[in-house]
């Protein structure tokens, strides 16, 4: 079971597992706020890991430089 005590506290949403939820974007229920590694499930490795960062960090550049609210 992963430490998910933050999770808990923001409201995301879990799985049975105790694993935060995600899009294949990375990004989570609560606008914002992204998971990956460990924490969101999936293969338990350094490359895993690593990729799942990335590609949160692009999602989350994504949605600071053109929001959802400003998207058509």
């Amino acid at each position: 079971v992963p430490s998910n005590q933050l999770a808990f506290e923001l409201g995301l949403e879990m799985d049975q597992g105790g694993f935060v939820v995600v899009d294949k974007t990375f990004r989570t229920n609560v606008p914002y706020v992204y998971a990956a590694g460990d924490v969101s499930g999936g293969i338990r490795q350094i490359v895993a890991a690593v990729h799942g960062g990335a590609a949160a960090a692009l999602s989350c550049f994504e949605d600071l430089t053109n929001p959802y609210y400003k998207r058509a």
